[in-house]
């Protein structure tokens, strides 16, 4: 009886309520014709919790873990984040495609229909928990170390989650971070060509800066190090529901409707005392924050007259191939075409925070608003030629 484009998760859940709690519960779901019964389900976020419509995490049994995609193997956990967020719905998933076609490995995204207990729930997005299946889809080593980071790589211990190879302690972090801080001029510069995946580096940030994807600088973000192989690190991408010209610096909510696209110098925050740079290339730097902080990694790596050339390279060349009409375009009126009814439910169900907008209303504000002049903020503002790019 559903018609919809989009793969649906039939969700049972006892005590809806407590699936809604991070203490959570237990729930069966029924996916692409595989049943999963008592999973753990809890409610994943950390401001986006407080909203009316959830994130989840879904945490399977072993030997009944999830397939998400017949060709990507199984998932032992799965995250369906919310999109009210979100008037677009697009944002995270795209994002995703984005840094997948700059070539840094990211996780499998899209969206599903949530229906639980046998009616319809909410439009949410699926999002591939980074972990060793990952790596492995991604052509990486999945026996590498892999670190998801609650600090600006500052720590190799405080604030970091290790996700694998813990029959080993954080001794190969805490020398990452060292050399990081501890390092400069040449010395630096030796230090990163021996120790930075610098191709696949250089890809992670372009995309940071074309998504404007700037709550990661202390969060939000994996690094992984080959650790068999050349030992090398490199930052992966996770969480990008503040990208696409949506963020948290106008009322400290990402329940605005307010769109960045050229701010190269702006006051953010509640009481608008905090200078940020959201829309700068080189955004991450001490000079130049994001979100209220800076990554030491990204500050010393721009710093570095070799990388930050680089750099230049490769965000222009990006540009070209995938950040330029209609490409770009063209696959987001794809997505727009897919679910729009779907969308017209959710927004029923759920209502919006701020102006009310109509699906294509978001999509038209997304491009408007923030494709195109970012496009002329990159292409023109900030042109490769520039003395003060």
């Amino acid at each position: 009886e559903i018609t919809s484009e989009l793969p649906v998760v039939h969700w049972f859940v006892q005590n809806p309520a407590a699936a809604d709690t991070r203490s959570g519960t237990r729930a069966s779901a029924w996916f692409r014709g595989e049943f999963y019964d008592n999973f753990f389900v809890r409610i994943r976020g950390g401001s986006t919790a407080g909203f009316p419509k959830k994130s989840y995490k879904f945490d399977f049994n072993t030997r009944e873990h999830f397939r998400f995609d017949p060709e990507a193997g199984r998932a032992e956990e799965i995250n369906l984040n919310q999109t009210w967020s979100d008037k677009a719905y697009i944002r995270q998933p795209l994002s995703f495609e984005l840094y997948d076609q700059c070539g840094a490995p990211g996780s499998t995204s899209y969206l599903v229909r949530l229906h639980r207990n046998g009616q319809f729930h909410a439009l949410n997005v699926f999002v591939e928990q980074p972990d060793k299946r990952l790596l492995k889809r991604e052509g990486l080593n999945d026996a590498g170390a892999l670190y998801k980071m609650f600090n600006a790589v500052t720590s190799g211990t405080s604030g970091v989650e290790k996700k694998n190879r813990k029959h080993e302690n954080n001794a190969d972090l805490s020398a990452f971070v060292s050399g990081v801080n501890n390092t400069s001029g040449a010395a630096f510069e030796r230090f990163v060509f021996d120790n930075v995946n610098v191709p696949r580096q250089l890809n992670y940030l372009v995309a940071t800066v074309l998504t404007q994807n700037n709550d990661n600088m202390k969060k939000n973000f994996y690094l992984y190090r080959d650790s068999d192989g050349t030992g090398e690190w490199f930052q992966v991408p996770w969480d990008t529901d503040l990208t696409w010209g949506s963020h948290f610096m106008t009322n400290d909510s990402s329940a605005d409707d307010g769109i960045w696209a050229r701010e190269d110098y702006v006051l953010g925050g509640r009481n608008q005392n905090a200078p940020i740079s959201p829309s700068h290339p080189f955004v991450g730097t001490q000079a130049l924050p994001g979100n209220r902080s800076w990554n030491r990694l990204i500050n010393k790596l721009h710093g570095n007259p070799r990388f930050a050339e680089m750099f230049r390279r490769r965000l222009r060349t990006v540009m070209d191939d995938h950040f330029s009409s209609p490409g770009l375009d063209d696959r987001i009126t794809e997505l727009r075409d897919s679910f729009t009814a779907d969308a017209n439910e959710d927004r029923l169900k759920w209502g919006q925070f701020g102006q009310s907008q109509s699906l294509a209303t978001a999509i038209r504000l997304l491009e408007g608003r923030y494709l195109a002049p970012r496009r002329s903020h990159l292409f023109v503002t900030h042109l490769e030629d520039n003395a003060d790019n």
